[in-house]
């Protein structure tokens, strides 16, 4: 797995907070539900979920003023122990008073267990880097949903055959060990440094004093405005869904088995049931679904999907619908939860987490509440079979609200990265906006992507990032723009140009479609050919120039083998190797008379395909290879890479060994051409600390290795990169950004660039442009 040895223990304490959390829920959750509805009957249900949302809103209020106030290990101890003492006392209470036990168990849960949950991710968020959290949050976002199998797997075993009163009291347990994790991760995360960066540190907790700057920014973003209505939709149905669930597997219990042990089981065993198959959905389909659909028709397969299943909830209730709507809904939830937290990508980073805190922390109560007085309402009015069709009724009408909201908002998604794009000061926001562009589903992308291209005041990182954009998209109407940046006088820019013409199936030569625009890329790429001096891009070049494979690049190349340049002459060679006919034996063989061992081992290369003069070439690199010129002996590494010379392996292998930097690094780049890793960690080792290969080891890498070999070497590269930076952390022993010297943020923003982590970058650039004695003066420290 693509992680690093000092992540995993960072890992496993992340998971076992979750995993412990959302075990500790489900038990809890079903256990309570069960009590409420033997004891107070099924159509008491409305008034439990109201009780339990207007907890959670009580739950958020208090924990906002104090959250600043104390470091968050200290509040996890403080909750987890008083979670235990409120769970305790409610057991306790059980002998007195049945109304004051459940109360207090419903309080337990709903502002115990909820600000537990909003804790750990805030804690874990600040376990990891960005760049370590795009590898080790899809492992432990695996918790939840194991949580909830083995919380299932508890109620329905041995455990379950307590009283449910007993097994309520078995949370204490879950919530006593969170406390060993908390008092002793440090020594288990052997005392690692994180960095904080002054952006973050002046993050606040969402404060009940800030709800109505939240209601005015969600009044003037008209996407926040459908997006409110999407949330309060979402868990109004939620809800009512739960109701009918309880109601349809209640009504299935005989009238002797109607008690709370029998429904609990029965809760029980459900719940492994739909935790299996979101655990499912979220390993196997959850990622591939998003990235073929996008955000957009990802979140409308969700209530397109529960609408069909309410035809049978519908027409026949039962336990039996209501399992399959329950299962289908929480499938499709996977992919909308997945969906709906990357659409918060569009908004601005100053509002996207006090946003985030609104819609989740009242938006999703007050939904609860909403949905619950809606189902008493319908209660007054109908009954029996007609209360059951009424409010599955309302769940469809509320489904396709939802619907509609969501298709509304598909433009209204759009139009909001369009104007953060165009209209933004702040690169990063641009960043993400080119990026959401980028996805299936927005309509008129390329043509706001390309009118982008035309401004000349763009940073080039935007530039760049539409240009990689664009070459994904393969739409031939940004075809001008990109072919204008390959005369941009930024050399990152025409690389970026000439990477995103390499995915365009326009320029092959069996492709006859945009002839114009194929002969104007081809008098560019002549020209820069001759006049480039940046290798990668000439390279580059002559990987498109190939791709083209027409008679009329011919006559060009045949000029250069004839140029007096040496350099020209070997690139040249170079791409005829792209050609399978047998007369251009003619025009290279006596390029291996050439003293110059980049030219021979390039004519070597190129001819090899032809088996009858392969003996010579072999002759010529076994010379190469016991050379004692070390020129020789890289180019013959090099040969024996381009044509996979499996039986050179062990030689290889031994070069690995040698003193000579040079040498390794030349063997390490033909094992990688073979799809043999030994060497891998040298080309990484190599990208990270020499400067000066830098940039030619990155395109190799990314353009000259095949795709799983590419992978691998970039999955190495990123936790070299991770480890890198722990240890520029570890060495300055400081854990603030702005505690560090000039020296050691430069060597983070060099090591954060490599794997493109633009947030960073920017929040390292922003520090550097601060004067040193502005920087001591802001100096932000964590709570202790």
């Amino acid at each position: 797995m693509n992680i690093t040895n000092d992540e995993w223990p960072r890992i496993a304490i992340s998971w076992s907070l979750q995993f412990l959390y959302r075990a500790g829920f489900i038990i809890g959750w079903t256990v309570l539900l069960s009590i409420f509805a033997t004891r107070f009957g099924i159509m008491a249900l409305p008034y439990f979920f109201i009780l339990y949302a207007i907890l959670n809103i009580v739950g958020a209020i208090g924990y906002s003023f104090v959250i600043e106030k104390f470091s968050k290990d200290k509040i996890i101890i403080a909750t987890a122990l008083s979670g235990a003492s409120l769970f305790l006392a409610a057991g306790f209470l059980s002998f007195y008073s049945e109304t004051l036990f459940i109360f207090l168990a419903i309080a337990g849960l709903a502002i115990v267990f909820k600000q537990l949950y909003i804790l750990n991710s805030g804690f874990i968020e600040d376990l990891f880097s960005p760049l370590e959290s795009e590898r080790t949050f899809p492992i432990i976002e695996s918790a939840e949903t194991i949580g909830g199998i083995v919380g299932g797997l508890l109620i329905t075993s041995q455990i379950g055959a307590l009283s449910t009163g007993h097994l309520l009291n078995f949370l204490v347990i879950i919530l006593v060990m969170f406390v060993p994790i908390m008092l002793f991760h440090r020594q288990l995360l052997k005392k690692l440094p994180f960095i904080h960066f002054k952006k973050k540190s002046k993050k606040k907790r969402f404060n009940i004093l800030e709800v109505k700057d939240s209601l005015d920014n969600v009044k003037n973003i008209p996407f926040l405005k459908v997006l409110l209505l999407v949330v309060i939709c979402q868990w109004v149905f939620a809800n009512l869904l739960e109701f009918q669930f309880i109601e349809a597997l209640f009504g299935n219990l005989p009238e002797n088995a109607r008690i709370e042990k029998e429904l609990t089981h029965e809760l029980g065993s459900l719940q492994i049931l739909f935790h299996s198959a979101a655990l499912l959905m979220q390993l196997l389909l959850a990622s591939r679904i998003i990235s073929s659909l996008g955000i957009v028709s990802s979140l409308l397969l969700h209530p397109v999907v529960t609408l069909l299943s309410l035809g049978t909830l519908f027409f026949r209730f039962g336990i039996a619908s209501a399992i399959l709507t329950k299962l289908n809904y929480e499938m499709t939830f996977t992919i909308y939860k997945n969906a709906y937290h990357s659409s918060y990508y569009a908004i601005e980073p100053n509002i996207r987490e006090q946003t985030r805190e609104f819609l989740e922390g009242f938006a999703h109560p007050f939904g609860t509440i909403v949905g619950m007085a809606m189902l008493l309402l319908l209660e007054q009015i109908f009954h029996g079979d007609l209360f059951n069709k009424s409010i599955t009724g309302l769940m469809v009408v509320i489904m396709i609200t939802m619907l509609f909201a969501l298709l509304k908002n598909d433009r209204r998604y759009t139009q909001l990265s369009i104007n953060n794009l165009l209209h933004s000061q702040d690169v990063l926001v641009q960043l993400n906006a080119v990026e959401i562009l980028g996805q299936k589903g927005h309509k008129n992308a390329t043509e706001i992507l390309t009118r982008m291209l035309n401004e000349k005041d763009i940073d080039s990182r935007v530039r760049i990032r539409i240009l990689d954009t664009l070459g994904h998209m393969k739409d031939s109407q940004s075809l001008i723009e990109i072919i204008d940046c390959l005369e941009h006088e930024n050399p990152e820019i025409r690389k970026s140009s000439l990477a995103a013409l390499k995915k365009f199936d326009t320029f092959t030569d069996k492709n006859e479609k945009h002839p114009f625009s194929k002969h104007r890329t081809n008098e560019i790429l002549k020209k820069m050919f001759l006049d480039e001096e940046d290798y990668d891009i000439k390279s580059m070049v002559i990987g498109i120039l190939a791709k083209h494979n027409s008679n009329k690049i011919i006559p060009y190349l045949l000029s250069l083998l004839k140029s007096a340049e040496k350099h020209q002459q070997a690139d040249a060679i170079q791409v005829c190797g792209n050609f399978d006919d047998i007369s251009l034996v003619h025009y290279l063989i006596p390029f291996l008379e050439s003293d110059d061992p980049v030219i021979k081992s390039r004519t070597i290369v190129a001819l090899w395909k032809f088996k009858k003069y392969q003996m010579k070439l072999l002759q010529e690199t076994k010379n190469m290879l016991f050379s004692k010129d070390k020129r020789y002996r890289i180019e013959a590494y090099y040969i024996l890479g381009e044509t996979n010379a499996l039986q050179e392996k062990n030689r290889l292998l031994d070069v690995l060994k040698s003193d000579d930097e040079d040498e390794k690094l030349s063997a390490a780049i033909a094992l990688a051409k073979m799809d043999i890793q030994n060497g891998v960690s040298i080309i990484a080792k190599r990208i990270i600390h020499d400067e000066s290969s830098r940039k030619r080891l990155i395109h190799l890498v990314n353009f000259d290795l095949d795709k799983k070999m590419k992978n691998y070497t970039l999955s190495l590269l990123n936790r070299k990169v991770s480890s890198y930076i722990n240890h520029i952390l570890s060495e300055s022993n400081k854990t603030a950004l702005e505690e560090l010297d000039t020296n050691a943020l430069m060597r983070l923003r060099n090591a954060y660039e490599l794997v493109n982590e633009h947030e960073e970058v920017e929040n390292i650039d922003r520090i550097l442009r601060t004067p040193v004695l502005q920087r001591n003066k802001n100096l932000q420290f964590n709570p202790a």
